[in-house]
């Protein structure tokens, strides 16, 4: 098929409707908002398509292809998705969340050393309170070898 200008018409880059496209749109305004709900990313995308005279498409359709994209850029990491709320995850917040579960892991351990000192500390008061027993002993033993000399 081609356009008026007898070009070959590409879908994929002048069909307001495709899923490259819709795609586009939902990352532009995903990693400008940071936060949102799948109803107002399809809103906004409807809203602007309308408004640029593009086309007229059901709402349900656009719908259904926002969450697509949403789907998909959510399959390779680019958005957290918890029900409807969204969530763009830029290099800071995969940094934070990287560094939130580093830190996690270091309360972990330190958790676990302060577990194994405490631990440590018992076992050398053992040892010291032994050693004083068989300091005590010793003197007994050699006061008694003393007397029977």
């Amino acid at each position: 098929m081609q356009n008026l200008n007898n070009s070959p018409i590409d879908y994929k880059k002048d069909n307001p409707n495709s899923l490259i496209q819709i795609s586009k749109e939902v990352y532009s305004f995903l990693s400008q908002k940071l936060n949102a709900k799948c109803n107002n990313v399809t809103d906004h995308i409807l809203n602007k398509i309308v408004k640029e005279n593009l086309v007229h498409l059901r709402f349900k359709n656009m719908q259904r292809r926002v969450y697509d994209a949403i789907n998909v850029m959510h399959a390779v990491g680019v958005i957290e998705k918890n029900k409807s709320n969204l969530r763009f995850i830029t290099k800071t917040n995969q940094m934070k969340k990287d560094n939130e579960n580093n830190n996690s892991d270091l309360a972990k351990y330190e958790n676990i050393i302060k577990s194994l000192k405490e631990k440590l500390n018992i076992k050398f008061s053992d040892i010291n309170k032994k050693q004083h027993e068989l300091a005590a002993l010793s003197s007994k033993v050699f006061i008694i070898l003393i007397k029977t000399n």
